[in-house]
């Protein structure tokens, strides 16, 4: 049985790992339809500071304490999980095996089950907060209550990425009581078996000193194959889905966070970014120089620079931008999430096989599947479905101009969140070229 096993446990690696590679290359493909964003990847040395500090103090959940903790504990268990799953592949073969170097070291093994449990318990704290602040039973989108911050996130994705890593740490830690009981019913190992390397499983283990020594054996070998399968499901439907940001940014955030617009953490706010044109800033006394073809602002996908499509293929989908925002909250058609993801699914229209939207494109909509339905639905409700244009404008393709110019720029997005998106200057831009470009802006701002 064991060969079989592994035999299944390599080819779904294989599968998983490629359809993994197949995403990650459409999303670099994606980001480099954008223009230049210089200035975003220096100084290193300080980048890196501000980036490992974010990231590990998880300063931007200051104002959720209960999401903070079970956030970080997931991400912590997450990465702890990489060097489990590497060990499960001997397990298959051989139920005794261990990491090389710290396979039998006391504290690698506590710091294992202290993560494990903990980003157990963390889990199921932000399974609680998802069911608390959105209707998560509902099987309408557009029916749900717009007021919730994950109306619009797409449900099945993030109960996909939240019930696999729940599946992963369970496995772990039962692996962890079976290996405790295995290794006590040996005279010769029974003291690897013990609480002091087993500390919050070993209990668990003592309820399975009975089972047969075969039968210990085949449960750690049938756990570690499943632990693979999992993992491998979990690699094979995020690689399918190059737009599913909710899992992404586990990888697409640290790089966000690096390359945000002020390398000493400051918030994208304050003084508005300089606008680019062929990723110079533009001189407004240089007016009379520029080319009759020059582009003000950003009228296309193309137009965006890397930085902000990376902006975009990061969004959690978590909505805490949604659930401060002014605009959205008092029933304009704005929502910092929506608007993003919008932009996330325009950009990688055309690069994930997905033909990009144009007046020629098929009637209804979402002719293409361009949108998620929880979005698609979201985006209806709002008021904020773009209209398709022959030259791929994104205004009113993508984000209409009541969507456009209902934000107040206060930045209350732009603090909220967790990845560092600067939804403020991608809407700058926005309106930048619509005025600069196109003399278009609301009627009431005419006589000013």
């Amino acid at each position: 049985m064991r060969p079989v096993l592994a035999i299944v446990a390599v080819i779904a690696t294989l599968v998983a790992v490629g359809l993994f590679v197949r995403g990650a290359v459409t999303i670099v493909r994606t980001l480099r339809r954008g223009a230049a964003s210089p200035g975003r990847l220096g100084p290193v040395r300080q980048r890196l500071g501000t980036a490992l500090r974010e990231i590990l103090t998880h300063e931007r959940f200051r104002s959720r304490p209960v999401a903070r903790v079970a956030h970080w504990f997931v991400m912590m268990s997450f990465v702890l999980l990489v060097p489990t799953l590497a060990l499960a592949y001997a397990q298959v073969l051989d139920p005794y095996a261990t990491l090389p170097l710290v396979g039998g070291w006391a504290p690698w093994q506590w710091l294992l089950e202290v993560f494990s449990w903990a980003g157990l318990a963390g889990i199921a704290a932000l399974v609680v907060l998802r069911i608390r602040y959105g209707s998560a039973l509902d099987d309408a989108a557009d029916a749900r209550d717009w007021r919730s911050r994950f109306f619009g996130s797409t449900r099945w994705q993030a109960w996909f990425v939240e019930a696999v890593i729940a599946i992963v740490l369970v496995c772990v830690l039962a692996m962890h009581a079976m290996e405790s009981a295995l290794l006590r019913q040996d005279p010769a190992t029974a003291a690897a078996g013990g609480w002091q390397h087993f500390p919050l499983t070993s209990w668990w283990g003592d309820g399975l000193l009975a089972v047969p020594t075969a039968s210990l054996e085949t449960g750690i070998v049938l756990l570690a194959t499943a632990k693979i399968l999992v993992s491998m499901a979990w690699m094979g439907v995020v690689g399918l889905g190059a737009t599913m940001s909710v899992a992404w940014h586990r990888f697409l955030g640290v790089v966000n966070v690096y390359a945000r617009r002020e390398p000493d953490g400051a918030t994208s706010l304050g003084a508005a970014a300089p606008m680019l044109i062929d990723g110079t800033p533009f001189d407004i006394r240089e007016l009379d120089d520029l080319a009759d073809d020059a582009a003000f602002g950003v009228g296309t996908i193309d137009e965006f620079g890397w930085k902000s499509l990376l902006d975009f293929a990061s969004c959690t989908e978590c909505g805490r931008c949604q659930d401060l925002c002014p605009a959205w909250n008092t029933g304009k058609p704005l929502s910092p999430k929506l608007f993003t993801l919008a932009l996330r699914d325009h950009a990688a229209a055309g690069v994930d096989g997905r033909a990009p939207l144009t007046e020629s494109s098929p009637a209804g909509p979402n002719p293409t599947g361009l949108h998620p339905d929880d979005l698609l639905g979201a985006l209806t409700s709002a008021g904020a479905l773009g209209t398709p244009t022959r030259d791929g404008a994104l205004v009113p393709g993508a984000i209409t101009p009541d969507v456009l110019w209902a934000c107040t720029m206060c930045g209350a997005c732009v603090e909220a969140c967790p990845v560092d998106i600067e939804h403020v200057d991608h809407i700058l831009d926005l309106r930048r070229h619509e005025v600069m470009s196109k003399s278009e802006f609301p009627a009431e701002l005419g006589g000013l």
